[in-house]
């Protein structure tokens, strides 16, 4: 084993595959046999792993609405009939889902409503309603704080979980760093305390995005399915065509569904997996099918996809080690 290079372990049908990459993740195509490892009602998108790898929150592609998959008892429970989108993640004690919906009051009027369901009781609690839509609801892991975007400007609001201590990092990184904010059609990094909003995007719809577990850094795809990522509001570097960017829970690594094209059109998606320069390599090539929503596990060992138009869930295993020697 060396420093400079990072070794994939994949677990395939035929076996075990190592697959050497360099420190940029240059290297080589692998094509696992996936199967499902459970089936669904309705396919699923936008799915989002709790901390504890027990829990998989998703959104149905059919019914809009937001559930929670339990992978230890093979349940799925219903959070929100709401259209969610892609406001809505985990609490730290993953006991906790936060999650973002408009709605109607009883005026008629739209709201936006952000509500925290618990796994345990199966009912959602109102943490927040504002009389107006917002934006895309983002979380800052370094000072466990949510953020939406409105007409009204900036909103903020401490999430506080009893017996959760943030760690010397995230003491370290509070808000004096900065933090991320979007709205429907844009990217913003935070500074001074809220006062100061760099944008960072351009103004295209943003489709889908996550911001990396030490709140630095941010991958985003828009309408037009081209992938960034910015690290502490830098300029953006593109990943080129794709959707479903998901960070690694623990390494400067970034998986999505990078896009098969032909001339102009998108013809379908591959899982790639990139460090945070953009420099990577394909993991899986299957040219007969599309592989969306590719989201890590808890351990980062295995990543959870799913197949558009379809009720599975898909999984393959594989190790990201670093070692000295």
């Amino acid at each position: 084993m060396y420093p400079d290079r990072i070794y994939l372990k994949f677990l395939c049908a035929s076996g075990l595959l190592v697959c050497v990459f360099s420190s940029r993740l240059s290297a080589v195509v692998v094509t696992p046999v996936a199967k499902p490892i459970v089936r669904l009602e309705g396919d699923l998108t936008h799915p989002k792993m709790s901390q504890d790898g027990r829990y998989l929150a998703f959104v149905n592609g059919e019914s809009k609405a937001l559930q929670v998959f339990d992978l230890k008892l093979k349940s799925v429970f219903l959070v929100s009939k709401h259209k969610i989108g892609e406001s809505f993640f985990w609490a730290p004690d993953s006991i906790r889902l936060f999650y973002k919906e408009h709605a109607k009051d009883k005026n008629g009027n739209l709201v936006s409503r952000i509500l925290a369901y618990d796994n345990v009781s199966h009912k959602s609690v109102k943490v927040s309603t504002y009389p107006y839509l917002t934006g895309p609801m983002s979380f800052d892991p370094t000072d466990l704080s949510l953020r939406v975007l409105s007409k009204k400007g900036v909103h903020s609001q401490k999430v506080v979980f009893p017996g959760n201590r943030l760690a010397n990092w995230q003491v370290a990184q509070r808000s004096d760093f900065g933090q991320w904010l979007l709205s429907d059609k844009r990217v913003f990094w935070l500074t001074d305390g809220g006062f100061t909003m760099k944008p960072v995007s351009e103004t295209d719809t943003v489709q889908s995005f996550n911001v990396s577990p030490d709140g630095q850094s941010i991958a985003w795809a828009n309408i037009k399915d081209e992938v960034f990522i910015s690290k502490a509001g830098s300029k953006p570097i593109s990943l080129g065509y794709g959707r479903d960017p998901s960070w690694h829970p623990s390494k400067k690594l970034l998986i999505y569904s990078a896009a098969r094209r032909v001339g102009q059109k998108n013809i379908g998606f591959d899982i790639k997996v990139v460090d945070e320069i953009g420099t990577g390599k394909f993991i899986t090539q299957t040219p007969e099918v599309e592989e969306r929503w590719p989201v890590w596990n808890a351990t980062g060992r295995r990543v959870f996809f799913t197949r558009p138009k379809t009720t599975d869930l898909y999984a393959i295993s594989f190790n990201i080690d670093s070692t000295d020697k």
